[in-house]
């Protein structure tokens, strides 16, 4: 769920870079709810007047899953390095044979 979403399903309103909503844990006179996109897609809340994440998702019948994009919206990852294969003794002691030329 877009943070649009979430700010539509509480009826919030726009306001700087996200929406205000008043909260649904807790007798909200004014909105008190932050709503705001976050960079990876995510939906950011904040309850000014101190309410849990946890209680506002239950009381607006959501889950913390709805807060994130689906799988195939999220950002990818970059792919990890391969890795370097181990140099084993013998490579080392060829190594410093052929860098000491010989030499001890």
């Amino acid at each position: 769920m877009t943070a649009a979403e979430f700010a539509q399903r509480l009826h919030g309103r726009r306001s700087g870079l996200g929406w205000m909503a008043r909260c649904p844990a807790h007798d909200d006179r004014s909105p008190s709810l932050s709503i705001r996109p976050g960079r990876d897609g995510r939906t950011l809340i904040y309850c000014f007047a101190g309410c849990e994440k946890g209680d506002i998702l239950r009381a607006a019948g959501l889950e913390w899953a709805d807060l994130f994009p689906p799988d195939s919206d999220r950002p990818q990852r970059r792919a990890a390095r391969p890795q370097r294969p181990q140099t084993t003794a013998a490579q080392w002691a060829a190594w410093c044979a052929a860098f000491l030329g010989g030499k001890k």
